[in-house]
């Protein structure tokens, strides 16, 4: 683990590293997962439901606390419940004020507050 040089306590379960991958803890291990591997973060009451291809995670966590963290990456705050892979996304939708993940075929609303993290 130490060549995650200074690793960020979100929570008890929830770490981010200042390198590439989002580690948090499930039961007695450490899971690592790239964020480039992240298609998006939803802030589900006390919990934070991570979404790649492969899994879902459930884990405690803030969202604020993770956007905190995740600043100056590829993780975006679309809304107050949703933090985006912006590689993610294949389309933006002014109009509709949402912007669209194709792998997943999911829209996902853009709140006011965080519009201009989108369209940029």
């Amino acid at each position: 683990m130490e060549e995650f040089v200074k690793s960020i306590q979100v929570s008890d379960q929830l770490y981010i590293t200042k390198e590439h991958f989002v580690i948090f803890r499930r039961g007695l291990r450490d899971t690592q997962i790239l964020k480039k591997d992240v298609y998006y973060i939803q802030s589900v009451k006390d919990y934070l439901k991570i979404v790649t291809e492969n899994e879902t995670y459930m884990i405690l966590g803030s969202i604020g606390r993770a956007e905190e963290l995740l600043i100056e990456s590829i993780l975006i705050r679309v809304h107050r419940s949703f933090i985006v892979n912006k590689q993610q996304i294949t389309n933006k939708d002014k109009k509709k004020q949402d912007v669209f993940l194709n792998k997943l075929k999911k829209h996902i609303s853009v709140g006011r507050k965080y519009k201009e993290n989108v369209w940029l």
